[in-house]
Parts: structure tokens; sequence; C-alpha cells
């Protein structure tokens, strides 16, 4: 795992982040901090330090890039061609038009929601009823985001949870987690699938056409 940072998931506190780093290590994750790829290859890749890691299989996990300069004019973008949107996810001069999701960015500080799950879940059901207050010529509404706190799992059955108030990690973490995910996802035929799916990955290895 190469990183440039000074440690991994810097949005964590730092003995989250230790917590998280340490168990990366007990399934044998080698971890590279203060360091980034330079060139890559079907080889492997080559480190900023002249260092080479021989590899077949590299995962490049450095998020996404905004195609939306082909599409609008910069007036509507921000430096990073995000759609520039107001607190109510309208876009300046055309409020017909509303954003949302990891292409916009706000005008205003106060309102930014991050490129998050639950911020895209929280920001919908706004949007959802700015839509339908616009149709109706009635007031929109604007809602600053509200963090929840971090859930994130590392291998199986062992997870990460950290928010203002609470610290957990391990297996109840995990299930944590699972919870969430079966709380936000759509419909309940979906939610009886996965959980079943779920059930019988406790007793079963995983078939191959998981992975």
């Amino acid at each position: 795992l190469v990183h440039a940072g000074k440690r991994i998931l810097e949005q964590l506190s730092p003995y989250a982040s230790n917590i998280a780093a340490q168990r990366l290590r007990a399934l044998g994750v080698k971890i590279l901090l203060n360091e980034s790829v330079t060139h890559v290859t079907e080889n492997g890749v080559t480190l900023a330090s002249g260092e080479t890691l021989a590899s077949n299989s590299v995962f490049w996990t450095a998020g996404t890039e905004s195609t939306l300069k082909t599409l609008l004019p910069p007036e509507y973008l921000t430096d990073r061609d995000l759609l520039a949107i107001t607190p109510t996810f309208q876009l300046p001069g055309h409020p017909e038009v509303f954003g949302i999701g990891d292409c916009t960015m706000m005008n205003d500080p106060e309102f930014t929601y991050p490129p998050l799950a639950q911020a895209a879940t929280q920001a919908s059901r706004i949007v959802a009823k700015n839509i339908i207050a616009y149709l109706s010529h009635a007031p929109l509404i604007q809602k600053p985001y509200r963090h929840k706190g971090d859930i994130i799992p590392i291998g199986n059955r062992f997870g990460i949870f950290e928010s203002k108030r609470m610290f957990i990690t391990g297996f109840s973490s995990w299930v944590l987690r699972r919870i969430v995910f079966l709380h936000t996802m759509f419909g309940w035929g979906n939610k009886l699938q996965v959980f079943f799916d779920w059930c019988i990955g406790i007793f079963l290895s995983r078939d191959t056409s998981d992975f």
C-alpha cells in the first residue's frame, strides 16, 4: 500500500489511523508512507524514491477527475471543473438546474457537502424537496451537512467506527457497518437478498464469481 500522506485514513483521528495500520499489517499488507508512484508498467511500479516494486496487479485509488469541462462552459465550473452550485443545490443563473454528488461543489463553505455516500444521501432528500418546491413556486430549503461518523471495514469481520462521541473497533464495528448498509439500501427485496447472502457467507466460503 503506497500512500503519499503521513498516515493512512487521514480523515480519521491519528489513533484510528494507527489501529487501521496495525490491522493491515496483521493481514500481511506492507505500508509505505510519505511515498508516491511515478511510473506504472506491466511488471510493477516505480516510486518517487527510485525504488521499484514488482507486481502484476496494480490498483489505483487516487480518485476521479471531472469531465464536465467537455460539456459545460467554464463560468459554471470551479477550478477543479466541478459544477458550482448554491446551498439549495441549484446552478447560479439557471435555477431549473440542480446538481448533486461528486461532480458538484457548494459556492458557500458553510454548506459544503463532502464526496461521501452519507453526504449524498442527505443531499438527495434536500434536492428532492427543492425540486418539488421549485415546480410549486414554494420557498426552497438549505441545510448544512451533518457528519454522522465514519465506518470503515478492514478485512473480514473487522471494522473501525469513529464519530465525535464514539469509537469502536473490531467485530462489533463490522456488524454495525452492515446494519447501516441494510438500513440505507433501497427496497425490502434488495435488503432481504443481501441479508440472505450474508447469512450464507457465515457458513460457506465466497463463490469464485464474487471475487
